[in-house]
């Protein structure tokens, strides 16, 4: 989308791809007008009391002033978007396995990709990574994890993930992951993979306490992106399936075999590549 500033009182936007943003550029947006897309829309007094921004929302192919609705449904929006990195840019906590893969490579790049989750967080964020094991967090209660769930491990390993694919996601939705762990093996979309050498990584909504589900990723930018901080952003998109046959390096956590975007109903655009 492209917009500027026509006068005092007046904005023009265009937009493609684009069902709804925000608009804060003046200290009062009463009574600004703003042409979008040809269509003009006087903006009235905000939606909460002292909030200045106003919200654009386009229903059947018509532009209004309204508020952004988080609704039952999946749907990206301003809280549910992706990538992978959006998860960590509120509370989250890691849930590191307490059981062994079946897959011995798969199990030490997990080892090994924890470790480094742990010292990237330390070095650039000065904390320490905030950490659940499986078993505590099911001890909890899954429900009870007022943060991002971030999964480290398949099914085997890691009973969290083995408990949501069982049981589905109860009471934090209805809906299932799109990645599932059976026998070794990972399973996306019309897809079948060796768990000894893909690794699937991803990021999903939750619509109640928890906000996403995360696999098998922290940070997508490493130590090879650090000398500059205009490096240091997202480098995978909202799913990943990653070849292990290359070991992580200072750019990537593997060789990345197929990547992509969920649509806005957090569905595959396309298919997944074959292994």
């Amino acid at each position: 989308m492209d917009a500027e500033i026509v006068a005092k009182d007046r904005l023009r936007v265009t937009t493609r791809n684009v069902t709804e943003f925000q608009l804060s550029p003046f200290e009062t947006m009463l009574g600004t007008t703003v042409e979008i897309d040809g269509q003009l829309v006087r903006l009235g007094p905000g939606e909460v009391a002292g909030l200045e921004p106003r919200d654009l929302v386009k229903e059947n192919g018509r532009w209004r002033q309204g508020r952004f609705k988080l609704t039952d449904s999946l749907q990206k929006n301003l809280v549910w978007h992706g990538p992978i990195d959006d998860a960590f840019k509120e509370p989250f906590v890691v849930v590191f396995p307490t059981g062994q893969s079946r897959n011995k490579r798969f199990q030490t790049w997990v080892e090994f990709e924890l470790k480094h989750f742990r010292e990237r967080w330390r070095a650039l964020m000065r904390a320490d990574l905030p950490e659940i094991s499986d078993v505590t967090a099911l001890e909890q209660g899954l429900e009870s994890i007022q943060s991002s769930l971030i999964l480290f491990g398949d099914a085997d390993s890691n009973r969290v993930l083995r408990h949501l694919q069982e049981n589905g996601l109860g009471g934090l939705h209805r809906f299932d992951l799109p990645i599932t762990s059976r026998e070794g093996k990972w399973k996306f979309g019309d897809e079948s993979f060796d768990g000894d050498r893909f690794v699937p990584a991803c990021i999903f909504p939750l619509l109640h306490n928890v906000k996403y589900i995360v696999l098998n990723s922290g940070l997508t930018f490493r130590e090879g992106h650090d000398r500059t901080n205009s490096l240091q952003n997202p480098k995978l998109p909202d799913w990943a399936i990653i070849d292990i046959t290359q070991p992580p390096d200072a750019l990537a956590p593997g060789r990345i075999h197929d990547a992509g975007f969920f649509d806005e109903k957090w569905q595959l655009k396309n298919q997944p590549k074959g292994p």
